[in-house]
């Protein structure tokens, strides 16, 4: 049997497995169609304001509600998705294009090249990561870049 065959039997025979996949391929799927499905583009790029609507209650014309611009937050949370998705898969990638070589050169040449890198790293795992994102917005600013 494939090693393909294997995952998907494990995923049908576990029902919180199958409840994470399908959590995560609807997290996908919106962020990648948000844009073309959002009813009011101009409140969730937030672009539009009507202030008579502000802070509403959950309704069938708002489902999530509006906020203090009298935005609605549907289309707010539809659109963040896509941006969230953007973020994360960017982060794992950068993660990824980093950590491969100092590990690879860590195991490869050991010794006190090896303990140093291993050093370097430990001190980034021990830095607290919510510490580390403020300390980063403070001093790049807001926005994606």
């Amino acid at each position: 049997m494939s090693e393909f065959r294997l995952y998907l039997n494990l995923i049908r025979r576990n029902p919180v497995y199958l409840t994470g996949l399908i959590i995560v391929s609807l997290f996908v799927v919106i962020g990648l169609i948000a844009p073309y499905i959002l009813t009011r583009p101009g409140d969730a790029w937030g672009i539009t304001y009507n202030v008579s609507k502000r802070l509403m209650p959950p309704s069938l014309e708002h489902p999530f509600g509006t906020d203090e611009y009298g935005r609605d937050l549907l289309n707010r949370v539809l659109l963040g998705t896509r941006f969230s998705l953007t973020i994360g898969v960017g982060v794992v990638a950068l993660s990824l294009a980093i950590g491969i070589p100092v590990g690879l050169v860590a195991g490869y040449v050991g010794g006190r090249v090896g303990t140093a890198l291993m050093r370097v790293t430990d001190m980034f795992l021990a830095f607290p990561p919510l510490l580390l994102a403020i300390a980063l917005a403070a001093t790049f600013g807001r926005g994606l870049f």
